[in-house]
């Protein structure tokens, strides 16, 4: 009776990295961290007196406005107001 090759050969044990898995948490907190800032990027939000307010209405430059509680307003801008203002 013969005994395979496979056999004989001495098993090598596997060595995990020490660490491995935790660069996928840090890689997940990365993105949950930037998200916020991905999603805001190109967006204004910078304050503007009423008079300009009251100029972007003349001009053809707003296309719907937002009250949120009675002190701010989101102001949302055509294309050409876009183009305008940058």
């Amino acid at each position: 009776m013969t005994k395979n090759k496979e056999d004989n050969s001495p098993k090598l044990p596997i060595k995990k990295r020490p660490g491995s898995s935790w660069w996928i948490y840090g890689l997940i907190a990365l993105i949950l961290l930037g998200m916020p800032m991905i999603s805001n990027f190109g967006v204004g939000n910078e304050p503007i007196t009423y008079g300009k307010f009251e100029e972007m209405i003349r001009n053809g430059l707003v296309q719907k406005v937002e009250v949120i509680n009675n002190i701010e307003a989101q102001i949302y801008l055509t294309p050409q107001g876009v183009t305008e203002l940058e």
